[in-house]
């Protein structure tokens, strides 16, 4: 073929594209999204928030200590990973005792009051002290169902709760002599 000057003067580019990867670190609980391959210039998608029970997630951070919020309309220009922040949920625990004793509570050895707020999780023992002659029964929640006949009552708490200790009075049984 015969080439004019203009036509052989002419040069092909090629561009070649850079594509950074997008990590999505759990940090510690739920599910990690996939990783996205981004190009250049290009935005990430924001994944379904993951889920954990006992957390509320709070959004994607570019630091592990969650102090900087990624923003999704920033452009990819490298590698990047992106960390969740978790909040712990928080739960109300309400206890007390029925006519005839008293209880404690303790978490961690501490003992708290009532109505307590406390993390997911989070271990507590109920000890059940009756009065005088009574005698300890049984625990049972706000509806009047019983829990337990443990006492101490050690449990995990994960919603809220309330919890009654009940006591039983001594009978006096009076035997008629027979003739």
């Amino acid at each position: 073929a015969n080439l004019s000057g203009a036509e052989s003067s002419k040069k092909i580019y090629y561009r070649s594209e850079n594509r950074y990867t997008v990590t999505f670190n759990a940090n510690g609980h739920g599910t990690e999204p996939a990783t996205q391959t981004i190009s250049e210039g290009g935005k990430a998608t924001q994944p379904a928030e993951p889920t954990a029970t006992g957390y509320t997630f709070g959004g994607w951070y570019t630091d592990q200590a969650c102090n900087t919020v990624f923003d999704f309309n920033r452009e990819i220009t490298g590698n990047i990973t992106l960390y969740a922040k978790w909040t712990i949920k928080q739960y109300t625990l309400d206890f007390g005792a029925g006519e005839g004793g008293s209880v404690t509570a303790t978490v961690g050895g501490k003992e708290i009051s009532s109505p307590a707020t406390l993390n997911y999780g989070t271990s507590v023992k109920l000890t059940a002290t009756p009065s005088g002659e009574n005698a300890f029964a049984q625990w049972v929640d706000g509806s009047g169902e019983k829990v337990s006949t443990a006492n101490p009552y050690t449990f995990t708490l994960t919603s809220n709760k309330t919890l009654k200790a009940e006591f039983s009075k001594p009978t006096t049984v009076y035997l008629k002599p027979s003739h």
